[in-house]
């Protein structure tokens, strides 16, 4: 090889080290690579930003900010509703309904948005049936992946396979070309989930309301702070009751619904709500608090009017992640306390001010219920209740303008990029989505990702590196058949996406796929939907892809349930892709 190859797949390999490590931004690593390679000149500086320019580029924009208008519509409220209303008490026909529902949603739209839009509808629907969420909250990300897969739009993988394609001088896919495969693996990925792979779903959340959902060990008391207490005239943040005794001032009968800030100061003779472990509350009156008598089990029996309790999901990249409720000033900021954390399937009930908040985790809110409503427009959590419609919504021009977009696309009248770039600007003309939440509905990482690796994908070719890999692939298993090679393409890239992203995948495996069927001498296309078909199968670990993280804290599974009920639908997936595409797509 040469010394161009040496340094690309050197570059390449420290990339998917650090996408493995989850510990620096996809779009950080992706520009580093490009710039790396631009130095050493494996990528000519001319063409280092011309992955930008690329249609797919300003595809997957497009569709992040129809996704947006589909959320602010209220269209998935009422699915929602609709869903647990047409499955008739049926927990089987609720995941059915569910899993084909946010997969269609997915194929024209963002499939993290898809879920986010969801999961309240599920949480709500299951404690409806009187099932616990985790058995549907697994299925519900799975879906959103296998959805993806149904159209050109569906997923940044399609998009960016499609336009390899065309960089490589072959016709890049059309809009339904993966409908026929998608179709086939979207009936036996529900087929499977509704018979049989539920069963392999572990039920980690308690099937009840939010009390049952976090069991706690916590309780709450009412105590009356006397004359003599040291807590009077100093500011709570001052105060640090958490770190220091173990309590949590959750409410004061002085204020009513009003909020309690950081700088507010108790007063003799105030009524407090005050939340601790036993023997925290047992203490309480060395701090001047005189017990009422009564205490109950944290999150139930008592309560001010006005007042109410409320479950949010932090979004994935948002300002909060890495940071603890005690650097955001969280109290402060949103007027309302946190009262328990559940991170995965631990629950932290204690020192909650200090715990560092990831992405997925699931926070039990205590507060005003007008200060609680600011969580449902909130674009950094997910509400887990079913949500009001909108006072003013835009569905039906949502829908029509959603649907004039894919016929102008599906009809050939447009590219994919220029239709999808004219529903977005229609969408925000007709007031679908607000102006200022644009920008802010564009997941730009994604975007950044794949304008940088484009020309990475293209040096591949250029330099000679995909060639010889491929070389030295056959060299090593032989001269296989194409099917046996189509098989191989497939694992190695459903492994490859469940340590990094699966665009990321994508863009390494796929100018792989091309030269492969150009020394098999065969068509390069059936490859390249495999490859972008093993892309999406992020069904192994919950670090795979971003909806695995969403719904984990949720529904309290631990790192190895993915597995359990993941592996089977691999395989699933796999059997039909291999038996569908050359059927589909002949060799």
């Amino acid at each position: 090889m040469t010394i161009e190859s040496w340094l690309l797949l050197s570059v390449l390999g420290l990339s998917i080290v650090a996408f493995a490590s989850d510990r620096v931004g996809i779009d950080i690593i992706s520009v580093s690579a490009l710039l790396a390679l631009t130095v050493t000149g494996v990528i000519p500086a001319s063409d280092a930003f011309a992955g930008f320019a690329s249609p797919a580029v300003i595809t997957v924009a497009a569709v992040f900010v129809i996704s947006q208008a589909v959320v602010d519509s209220g269209i998935a409220v009422t699915l929602g509703r609709w869903m647990v209303t047409a499955s008739n008490a049926s927990a089987q026909r609720f995941l059915i309904l569910l899993m084909v529902t946010v997969a269609l949603m997915s194929a024209v739209m963002n499939n993290i948005g898809a879920v986010a839009i969801m999961m309240p509808a599920v949480v709500t629907g299951a404690r409806m049936l009187k099932q616990s969420p985790s058995k549907f909250l697994m299925p519900l990300a799975f879906a959103s992946l296998i959805g993806g897969n149904l159209t050109l739009i569906g997923t940044p993988p399609n998009l960016l396979g499609s336009a390899l394609l065309a960089e490589s001088g072959l016709a890049p896919f059309e809009m339904l070309d993966f409908l026929p495969t998608g179709v086939l693996i979207l009936v036996g990925g529900v087929v499977f989930m509704g018979l049989v792979g539920a069963r392999f779903v572990p039920v980690r959340v308690a099937a009840g309301d939010i009390v049952e959902d976090f069991e706690a060990t916590e309780f709450i008391g009412e105590f009356h702070v006397s004359a003599s207490s040291p807590l009077i005239d100093v500011p709570l943040h001052a105060l640090d009751l958490s770190a220091k005794h173990g309590l949590s001032i959750l409410q004061v009968d002085r204020l009513g619904a009003a909020s309690i800030q950081g700088d507010f100061v108790l007063k003799a003779d105030d009524v407090v709500l005050v939340e601790g472990s036993d023997e925290s509350l047992s203490k309480a009156e060395t701090l001047g608090l005189v017990s009422h008598g009564l205490r109950h089990a944290s999150k139930q029996g008592i309560t001010l009017e006005g007042y109410s309790l409320m479950q949010v999901v932090l979004k994935a990249r948002t300002a909060l992640t890495g940071s603890s409720l005690k650097d955001v000033a969280f109290r402060e900021k949103y007027g309302v306390s946190v009262v328990a954390i559940r991170h995965a399937n631990l629950l932290q009930l204690t020192r909650i001010r200090d715990v560092l908040l990831a992405a997925g985790d699931t926070l039990l809110l205590d507060g005003p219920e007008s200060n609680l409503e600011q969580f449902r427009n909130n674009r950094e959590f997910i509400v887990l209740e079913s949500q009001a419609l909108p006072i003013v919504t835009h569905r039906r021009l949502t829908i029509l303008i959603l649907g004039v977009t894919l016929l102008t696309i599906v009809s050939g009248l447009f590219p994919a990029a220029v239709g999808m770039s004219l529903g977005a600007v229609a969408m925000v003309i007709c007031k679908c989505v607000q102006p200022q939440r644009i920008y802010e509905s564009i997941d730009w990482p994604i975007v950044v990702l794949i304008g940088a690796f484009l020309p990475i994908g293209a040096a591949l070719e250029t330099t000679g590196t995909a060639r010889v890999l491929t070389e030295q692939l056959l060299q090593w298993i032989g001269t296989p058949t194409p099917h046996a090679m189509l098989a191989l393409l497939f694992v190695i890239t459903a492994v490859l996406t469940n340590v990094i992203s699966n665009t990321a995948a994508t863009v390494l495996i796929v100018p792989l796929a091309i030269d492969l069927a150009f020394k098999l001498n065969v068509s390069p296309h059936p490859f390249a939907m495999g490859t972008i078909m093993a892309a999406s199968t992020s069904f192994l670990t919950p670090i795979a892809h971003q909806v695995n993280v969403l719904v984990m804290s949720a529904g309290g599974y631990k790192f190895t349930d993915y597995f359990r009920a993941g592996i089977w639908l691999n395989i699933i997936v796999f059997a039909i892709a291999i038996l569908a595409i050359p059927m589909i797509w002949p060799f």
